[in-house]
């Protein structure tokens, strides 16, 4: 009973802690089922007996919370209101069962789930459900909830590996129109009903952009070109994507509808999806996600540390290139210009589900990676309204844009920043009409030659003194591509 024993044994105090009758915090959860996972890994055993030895082990737990973050993340998700505008989101539910849904039924709103790491993979914030938390161990939609992630998908998938093998650069030209299915249908579409290519001499669109407005061909063409067997090896194994290979059922993952829009078989964690960005954020290297940095247990004995087990994703070149990519789109002519701060740059991507059931944003600033989902708990279409990418600048903008540091994203001295000529999606020559900045990684750089002959046809005469260096523009009207809606 001394206090020099007691101190020494914390583990006779922890038995009279029950963590299934006490409320307790979405870290102190999220904590709780990561160790158990190790335990349950290490021992050999279920989750009930690995909670047991947790609650009376004696074990210390050192979680890599942001306490700042957390605090502001938590107070935003007290109430739906603070996220969108709830007007529009109720939903009734027949909770008398008499066959008609008027007032007297039960309100139902949409849940949403906010997950932020930094990018060494360590969870700084994690808000599990809108409401005050009073229960423990209760249903995470961050780190627990799969849903499919929409578009999400793209730049960790065929957008990436395109970059990666070099097969593709940002100004790739590839056909906006779907593929040829079996059945002789077109397949995937876009969200606008007009195609972007009417409006395009050349019925093609460079791959920069494809991200940038999120059409569904672009990326369909990039999957099918690249196969879905490398494509679905270079999400799972270099991005860390939990996705399914094969299970009993026959369903799969590694196919083009899964791996172009990200209509998987079971979905993936909010946690897993914000996850796969970290390498386009710190330079190409993946680190997998953890709330728990050290485990200790009795008189601090070291029982594991967790530093990520990190491993190269992607070279520094393509990081940087796909940070750029994803730059584009959270702009006024991206999908996610509601996402914008002032101070801090931000990179991410909005991903939508077929039915709108389903709205994702992920957002990397130079700080941290962090992402928001939202969603009816019982699968329901959205209203319409709703803007993931402001739902995110709700949640943590404000915060992030304040941060006071230097954090940069990594450059990359050896990738080629320059302009697109309009004409062929190469890097602009002397005689190219400019388009928007692009860059190339140092091994697919290709420069425009082309237009020089179209120069001459036009009759254009340029001064013998030009060098590649330099760049003229053929037509007194800057091209620009057409605006157009599409899938997020």
């Amino acid at each position: 009973d001394t206090e020099e024993y007691k101190e020494l044994h914390p583990e006779l105090e922890a038995k009279d802690y029950d963590y299934t009758q006490k409320a307790t915090s979405w870290v102190v959860d999220a904590a709780i089922l990561e160790v158990e996972d190790y335990l349950m890994d290490t021992y050999a055993i279920n989750r009930q007996e690995a909670l047991d030895k947790l609650n009376t082990g004696g074990y210390q737990i050192y979680v890599t919370i942001d306490k700042k973050m957390q605090e502001y993340v938590e107070e935003k998700y007290l109430s739906l209101s603070n996220l969108i505008n709830t007007r529009k989101s109720a939903r009734y539910k027949d909770s008398n069962e008499d066959g008609v849904i008027d007032d007297r039924d039960e309100v139902v709103y949409p849940q949403s789930a906010f997950i932020a790491m930094n990018y060494q993979g360590e969870i700084l914030a994690c808000v599990g459900a809108v409401g005050e938390k009073t229960g423990s161990i209760v249903w995470n939609y961050a780190t627990q909830e799969t849903r499919q992630p929409g578009s999400t998908i793209k730049p960790v998938a065929g957008y990436g590996y395109g970059i990666y093998t070099d097969n593709f650069h940002w100004g790739s030209k590839l056909k906006d129109s779907g593929l040829e299915m079996p059945d002789g249908s077109s397949w995937p579409k876009n969200y606008s009903t007009d195609s972007v290519s009417t409006n395009w001499s050349y019925n093609d669109i460079c791959v920069y952009y494809g991200l940038m407005r999120s059409l569904n061909t672009i990326s369909a063409r990039l999957v099918d070109a690249l196969t879905t067997d490398s494509v679905f090896k270079f999400s799972t194994e270099n991005m860390g994507l939990e996705l399914t290979d094969l299970d009993p059922k026959g369903h799969t993952d590694n196919s083009i509808a899964p791996l172009t829009v990200g209509a998987l078989t079971y979905g993936v964690t909010m946690k897993n999806m914000v996850n796969s960005y970290i390498p386009y954020g710190n330079g190409g290297r993946y680190y997998k996600a953890h709330i728990v940095s050290r485990l200790e247990q009795g008189n601090h004995e070291l029982v594991y540390e967790n530093d990520g087990h990190p491993h190269e994703a992607v070279d520094p070149e393509t990081a940087y290139v796909m940070n750029r990519m994803m730059k584009n789109v959270v702009s006024q002519r991206g999908t996610a210009g509601d996402a914008m701060l002032k101070n801090k740059e931000v990179v991410g991507k909005t991903g939508t589900t077929e039915n709108w059931d389903d709205l994702w944003f992920i957002g990397l600033t130079e700080d941290f990676v962090s992402g928001v989902w939202i969603g009816y708990r019982e699968r329901e279409k959205l209203d319409t309204s709703i803007s993931s990418a402001k739902l995110w600048y709700n949640v943590i903008g404000e915060y992030a844009d304040k941060l006071d540091t230097e954090a940069k994203y990594p450059e990359c001295d050896t990738v080629v920043e320059a302009p697109i000529c309009s004409n062929t999606g190469l890097i602009a020559g002397t005689y190219c009409p400019k388009g928007d900045t692009g860059y190339w990684k140092s091994t697919n750089a290709p420069v425009c030659t082309s237009c020089r002959y179209y120069s001459s046809r036009q009759g254009r005469n340029y001064n013998d003194a030009n060098t590649e260096n330099e760049y003229v523009t053929v037509s007194s009207h800057p091209f620009t591509l057409p605006e157009t809606e599409s899938e997020n």
